[in-house]
């Protein structure tokens, strides 16, 4: 992530901000309030309250942008999938532990 973000918001306020980012991507794709919860980890009040201000039009510029062509969905996860597991390796897999030893070679 950039400097600025860094330096602007605390871990906490970053790992908000990015999930809210995910709620509205995964809205935008029609997923269901249930889904969303449960693949960001949040509750489904926060994505309710989300859906009626995407539904109003509130994050027309976010979802628009996530739409673009220049957008990196796969990035997008991949730093999101980074972020919901703490920075933590998989659980199961192979070269888990590679992962959490900074062996990613």
């Amino acid at each position: 992530m950039g400097t600025l973000f860094v330096e602007l918001f605390t871990e906490a306020e970053q790992i908000m901000f990015i999930k809210r980012v995910g709620i509205i991507l995964l809205l935008s794709e029609n997923r269901s309030n249930y889904a969303i919860a449960k693949a960001l980890e949040v509750s489904e009040a926060t994505v309710r309250a989300t859906k009626v201000k995407y539904i109003a039009g509130e994050y027309k510029n976010i979802a628009g942008a996530v739409r673009q062509q220049g957008f990196d969905s796969d990035k997008f996860w991949s730093v999101m999938e980074v972020v919901l597991r703490g920075g933590l390796p998989p659980k199961t897999g192979p070269g888990r532990w590679k992962y959490a030893l900074g062996k990613n070679n």
